[in-house]
C-alpha cells in the first residue's frame, strides 16, 4: 500500500519532526562569537542547550543575540 499521497493531496505534516528541524535552523544563524564562546565552554551559566533551542524570537542581529542570550 502506497503512502504516497494522491495528486492534488498534501501530505501530513509530521509537527514534531517540523518543530525540531525549525529550532535546529535558527542556530545556524547564531553569532560566530556565540557559537566560539559555547564551544570554548565560555557560555553564560544560564545559557543551557534546551534555553538556547526554546529561543523562538532570536534576533538575526548578533549584538542584540549577544544580549538575548546574556552574553
Amino acid at each position: 500500500m502506497s503512502t504516497k499521497p494522491a495528486a492534488g493531496q498534501h501530505a501530513e505534516p509530521n509537527t514534531s519532526i517540523d518543530r525540531e528541524d525549525e529550532r535546529l535552523a535558527r542556530l545556524a544563524f547564531l553569532s560566530p562569537d556565540i557559537v566560539a564562546a559555547i564551544l570554548d565552554g565560555r557560555q553564560p551559566s544560564s545559557l543551557t542547550p534546551r534555553r538556547l533551542l526554546k529561543q523562538v524570537n532570536l534576533p538575526l542581529h548578533w549584538n542584540e543575540q549577544k544580549a538575548a542570550l546574556g552574553f
